[in-house]
């Protein structure tokens, strides 16, 4: 199956793309505003892939109730990419949480603020040691641990994948979840670490973030 051709999901990645070169220009209120419109429709999207991907496994319930010897393997399977995405996602999540508190220095019991409300959204200097740290590759911080993670998700969808599929299912997973180091080393960004969160402020972090949540759901639901 193809992943699916979503022209407003691929409409807000160019957005965020575009946004990301104008940072290295000029780090003005509305391009941190327009970060945070971003993120905001990027979370619509990912529930929306979310609700679609609960329906399916409710059918998948429904036909185990039906037939449990002819739908096991196959629930099976579901049920592994069920767990495997939703983990990935809190994790995310609660990245994006920590990220939110140590940027506003927030103590333990004071509630976290949406990224709108965040006093501190055009702080880099936070993210950037959560993520990458002072390694001149950006990696051994909270980066390289989601890169990791990202590559053990796309194993085990591969491998619950329908047998047949799996290279070409590969292709299109890796394009989707991408963490390769860039072929070109640009401003000193030589790994996937550095590209995606190297001096960024913590609203285009976060919104990446969320974005990469958006993707594994929408790799779940194939």
């Amino acid at each position: 199956m193809a992943l699916p051709k979503e022209p407003r999901q691929k409409m807000i990645n160019m957005m965020y793309l575009v946004l990301t070169a104008l940072l290295a220009l000029n780090v003005t209120k509305e391009v941190i505003n327009a970060f945070v419109t971003i993120n905001e429709s990027v979370s619509l999207s990912k529930e929306n892939l979310d609700k679609k991907n609960q329906n399916t496994y409710a059918a998948f319930a429904q036909a185990m109730s039906v037939d449990a010897a002819k739908y096991a393997e196959v629930n099976t399977r579901a049920t592994n990419i069920k767990k495997s995405a939703g983990d990935l996602v809190k994790f995310i999540e609660d990245l994006k949480n920590d990220l939110i508190t140590k940027t506003e220095g927030l103590k333990d019991n004071q509630p976290i603020p949406v990224l709108r409300e965040m006093e501190k959204k055009d702080d880099y200097d936070s993210p950037t040691n959560i993520m990458c740290g002072d390694d001149q590759n950006g990696k051994g911080k909270k980066a390289s641990e989601l890169k990791t993670k990202i590559e053990e998700l796309k194993k085990t969808f591969l491998v619950n994948c329908p047998k047949g599929t799996e290279s070409d299912y590969k292709k299109r997973l890796d394009q989707l979840l991408n963490t390769s180091d860039p072929e070109k080393v640009e401003d000193g960004k030589r790994s996937w670490e550095m590209v995606n969160f190297y001096h960024n402020p913590v609203v285009a972090t976060i919104a990446l973030l969320t974005k990469i949540q958006s993707d594994v759901r929408n790799a779940e639901s194939q």
